[in-house]
């Protein structure tokens, strides 16, 4: 909406120029007669001069109005009349001014609104002829230097100011704001916050209006509630499924409505609609998939969210790989415990999806599923077709992982022949030639 609230003047003391406009009326709006043409007669000269009362010719209303309007265009621009683009102009005076501004995560999707502010500002410093001292409150790893430059100077650094995918280091900030301006005789403060509230803003706050022995001014300008971000807390999993957990600041009703997970090449593994409940500031979105899409994802996301707040990666953490188990006849027995799968199948269940062979689901079914690895647990002889998809799939990079038994060991020639194994074993009993042997 149109609004006059951000139309200022650089010189408004000029405007009192304006009170000189009705004497200007009275100086304009009279014309001098129209000069009059007398032919030249010697004879006739004493006779034509005869006395007469000139009357000025008043202007016309509209040549008036016209003169009057230049008079008063001419004073509002001496005035030095201009339009801020961002926040009302800052009051600035001879005390330097100290401008903080928090650059990041949560400043990133109104980066661009907030730059513009940013040199609103340092323009009204620099029309006052007051020092700047600019200051991230997220800084890059390089010592600030906190130090009064001229306003050019602090429009070229403030151009080099970017958003950063961390959170704000305001108590650090607070302290080198204290060493530096706790004794200052006068400052002037400007204070570009992201708008997310808390103990840690309010504590900051009464750390700027401390400095200057509790005499800086400050300022502070925060975007609108409805322009600040939305954010993804850690996500759980539980039986196969995300619980994505969605933050919101207070009072931020226009917040996107869904969640995504991509793959690491930005396709669409699924996508869930969730809705803040009145004013709460958290909900709670629930995503199940496939263990194959699972295992791609690699992102978490809020849709149309411009903020590193909003995305979540996903490493190898949140993927199960799928193990192949083969183990002899014994698995079978009635004993669990003295199955040779009993402790391997109970080590990587929690860690791991296991799919066993069987004769519904041969070897050749396991590795064609894309295992990531195949346990054999006391297997001794392997079938050729079996030895020969095995072979070829550990030249691919697959990894066989075996463990020995009574089946290995009773396998004699074949499994001392077996290339499956990395060393060879040794057949029969060891006789160390002593009482032990």
């Amino acid at each position: 909406m149109f609004t006059f609230s951000a139309f200022t003047f650089a010189n408004p003391l000029a405007l009192l120029a304006l009170l000189a406009l009705p004497a200007i009326y009275w100086l304009v709006r009279f014309t001098p007669p129209k000069p009059q043409t007398v032919r030249f007669a010697p004879f006739r000269l004493l006779r034509d001069l005869i006395s007469r009362n000139e009357q000025p010719d008043r202007a016309p209303w509209w040549l008036t109005a016209l003169r009057l309007a230049l008079a008063a265009l001419v004073i509002m621009a001496i005035a030095g009349p201009f339009w801020n683009t961002g926040a009302p102009p800052l009051r600035t005076g001879t005390a330097p001014l100290l401008i903080v501004i928090d650059n990041d995560w949560s400043s990133a999707p109104q980066w661009d609104r907030r730059m513009a502010v940013l040199d609103e500002i340092i323009t009204a410093a620099e029309r006052a002829g007051t020092p700047v001292i600019l200051a991230a409150s997220t800084p890059d790893g390089k010592p600030q230097a906190l130090t009064a430059q001229s306003p050019a100077n602090a429009k070229k650094a403030a151009a080099v100011l970017a958003p950063r995918a961390l959170a704000t280091a305001r108590p650090q900030l607070a302290r080198r704001l204290v060493e530096k301006f706790a004794s200052q005789k006068a400052l002037q403060i400007a204070w570009l916050a992201n708008g997310i509230g808390g103990t840690k803003a309010e504590n900051f706050a009464k750390t700027l209006k401390s400095l200057a022995g509790g005499k800086a001014k400050v300022e502070i300008f925060t975007p609108a509630p409805d322009h600040l971000p939305v954010a993804v807390s850690n996500p759980m999993l539980a039986k196969g499924a995300f619980k994505i957990t969605v933050l919101r600041p207070d009072g931020n009703t226009k917040s996107p409505s869904s969640v995504d997970i991509l793959a690491a090449n930005g396709r669409s593994l699924a996508s869930a609609k969730f809705k803040f409940d009145g004013n709460k500031t958290s909900t709670e979105v629930t995503i199940k998939l496939p263990l194959e899409l699972r295992n791609e994802a690699a992102r978490i996301e809020v849709t149309g969210a411009r903020s590193a707040g909003a995305v979540y990666l996903l490493d190898d953490r949140w993927r199960r790989k799928v193990v192949g188990v083969i183990a002899g006849p014994s698995s079978e027995l009635a004993q669990p415990l003295l199955s040779p799968l009993y402790y391997v199948t109970r080590a990587l269940e929690p860690s791991a999806a296991l799919r066993t062979a069987s004769e519904k689901t041969p070897v050749t079914k396991l590795i064609d599923d894309g295992i990531s690895m195949l346990v054999l647990a006391d297997v001794g002889a392997i079938a050729p077709a079996d030895r020969a998809a095995i072979g070829k799939w550990l030249q691919g990079g697959g990894v066989l992982l075996r463990f020995a038994g009574p089946h290995l060991a009773r396998a004699g020639a074949l499994a001392r022949d077996d290339e499956l194994i990395p060393v060879r074993l040794r057949r029969g009993g060891r006789s160390l030639g002593s009482a032990l042997g």
